[in-house]
């Protein structure tokens, strides 16, 4: 099956370095669709590669961030889009710039 771990996992100040590790991962591992749009109810396949994903992310994670992954409806929703918001709220106390690094990452394509 290969390696799943990646060399840092995501954490308060790596997002935009994790996202694409994590992705490059997924595309190892031929799931990278469901980074992309949820898994329609009729398509098994699909739904089974975002499980994959969502069990990757987690394990690609730091702790403060497990419940945020492992509670999201899909691997697109946990790791691209709550994480990211967890991010920033974990943040928002003591370090708002790196959660705008983050956004001009995002905007950028990164």
């Amino acid at each position: 099956m290969g390696k799943t771990q990646l060399k840092e996992p995501l954490g308060a100040e790596n997002y935009s370095i994790w996202k694409v590790r994590f992705t490059q991962l997924c595309i190892r591992k031929g799931i990278q669709g469901t980074l992309k749009e949820e898994p329609s109810d009729d398509d098994s396949k699909a739904k089974e590669n975002d499980i994959k994903a969502q069990c990757i992310m987690a394990e690609n994670v730091q702790d403060f961030l497990l419940k945020t992954v492992t509670m999201a409806k899909s691997a697109m929703h946990g790791g691209m889009g709550r994480s990211r918001e967890a991010l920033r709220r974990y943040n928002s106390a003591t370090d708002v710039y790196i959660v705008g690094q983050l956004y001009e990452a995002e905007a950028r394509g990164c």
